[in-house]
């Protein structure tokens, strides 16, 4: 089966990264850190007086109005930002490419012809395309970091609950993460003074200790191993194994918690009547439904022993480097199966963060395809939990040296 891609020639346009209808706006307080700039936040963020449409008719069909507007929302207009829409998301979060929202498929700025990623793809698109300076999302599975990397962005997935989600509809909650775009790292960082709890201490973060995966490096596509080898080599880093046992350990791992999860949040809603979903989330939500207790009780041996092995390679000033994704974003026009065999291998490398709730930055790399068309291909810092703001800072200076 073939996805169908919106626009005219299978290019979406470019302000296609929006909620249709009008937009959503809020001013902000017009004083602090975040002053005079614009963001979107993707549409599963309640604002008050506006339905939260989550990508899915059915839901937006039967969802009331919110009573109030969701924490982050309201944090950033507390600094001085200002709301500038609601931004298209793969139906309830469950995608990862971009490709399965009802209200369409945004663009990808950087490369139209391919996915944007999701599922936070509007708030990737809205920034790559410049509409706004910076945007929210979610971080599940990959949510953030696959559209920052497919879109040539920074994007940001923080430390599990170091951002309250409260206004946000959840997927997983012991997965779900409140995460951010931006154009440049020095924005990124400025986003995180707002949104991540104050420094425990003043005092400057110690050299971090510079590690690269190179077994997850030898698993990507040619082009993009070769690419990832050289920054490793302009930052100096020392190669170590990431994985502990088979790299599928990872997916495999994380999906029976994953699943189980999302099941619990919306299977209730699911099974009430017949819904229209989009191609794939009906076979996601089936295989959601017939996991186990028994499935998930088998996968936490391996989620522990994943942990505990990141726990060593990082200690506390590790910074490991990781492929945000193994490969350049899929055609727009790529079959379904296509698709979902990308999702899979993806998640080799995705899953770490989400299995031992690490804080991970997605940098921006580039390269051109066989066609001579820029590609994204994202390369990740991956720290201890906690190390947030090393990430921050430490994504600003490595930044010129991967240029």
């Amino acid at each position: 089966m073939t996805l169908p891609a919106p626009g005219r020639g299978g290019v979406a346009p470019a302000d296609s990264a929006f909620v249709p209808g009008p937009r959503v706006q809020r001013e902000g307080s017009g004083s602090g850190p975040l002053a005079g700039l614009r963001f979107a936040a993707k549409d599963l963020y309640d604002v008050a007086g506006e339905i939260t449409r989550g990508g899915n008719a059915d839901w937006a069909a039967e969802a009331r109005p919110a009573l109030s507007t969701a924490w982050a929302i309201r944090r950033l207009l507390d600094f001085g930002a200002s709301l500038d829409g609601k931004t298209i998301t793969d139906e309830l979060a469950c995608g990862l490419l971009g490709n399965t929202s009802g209200d369409g498929m945004p663009a990808n700025p950087l490369s139209p012809a391919r996915v944007p990623g999701g599922s936070s793809s509007g708030s990737a698109s809205a920034v790559a395309a410049g509409l706004v300076d910076f945007a929210i999302g979610t971080d599940t599975g990959g949510s953030v970091r696959v559209p920052a990397a497919f879109c040539g962005l920074y994007g940001m997935r923080p430390t599990h609950g170091a951002i309250p989600l409260a206004g946000c509809l959840a997927l997983a909650p012991a997965f779900d993460t409140c995460g951010w775009f931006a154009r440049e790292p020095g924005l990124l960082a400025r986003v995180g003074d707002v949104l991540l709890p104050p420094p425990l201490h003043d005092e400057a973060l110690p050299p971090a200790r510079l590690l690269h995966a190179a077994d997850l490096f030898d698993l990507c596509a040619p082009q993009v191993a070769r690419r990832l080898h050289q920054a490793a080599r302009r930052l100096g880093s020392a190669p170590v194994a990431a994985c502990v046992g088979a790299p599928s350990d990872h997916p495999d791992a994380f999906w029976p918690f994953q699943g189980r999860q999302m099941w619990s949040t919306f299977g209730d809603w699911y099974r009430a009547r017949p819904r229209r979903m989009q191609p794939g989330n009906d076979a996601r939500f089936a295989a959601a439904a017939a996991i186990t207790a028994a499935e998930v009780q088998a996968a936490d041996p391996i989620r522990r022993r994943i942990a505990a092995h990141l726990g060593r390679l990082l200690g506390t000033d590790g910074v490991l480097i990781i492929p945000t994704t193994h490969d350049f974003a899929p055609a727009r026009d790529a079959t379904l199966d296509e698709l979902e065999a990308f999702r899979r291998n993806a998640h080799v490398n995705l899953a770490i963060a989400g299995l031992c709730g690490l804080p991970q930055v997605s940098l921006p790399l580039t390269d051109v395809d066989d066609s001579g068309r820029p590609v994204g291909i994202g390369l990740s810092l991956l720290s201890a939990r906690g190390n947030d703001r090393r990430l921050l800072q430490l994504a600003g200076l490595l930044a010129d040296r991967l240029a």
